[in-house]
């Protein structure tokens, strides 16, 4: 995934504490090459935000029934 990084440091994973996940880096100025890669920075910026909204929304149902 090089500078997208892992979308795994946004989860929550800690036995005892529920902290709030965030957001995916965005990827650098110029990271996109513009030649229509397979896996484009672009797109995997995309992924990694829809798994944050998802891991966004079930924090805040979590977070309600505390």
């Amino acid at each position: 995934m090089g500078a997208m990084g892992n979308t795994e440091t946004h989860r929550t994973a800690t036995i005892g504490i529920d902290p709030k996940p965030l957001p995916p880096p965005a990827p650098a100025p110029g990271a996109c090459c513009g030649e229509g890669c397979a896996h484009c920075v672009l797109d995997l910026h995309d992924a990694a935000m829809e798994q944050y909204e998802s891991d966004l929304a079930a924090w805040h149902a979590r977070q309600a029934r505390a």
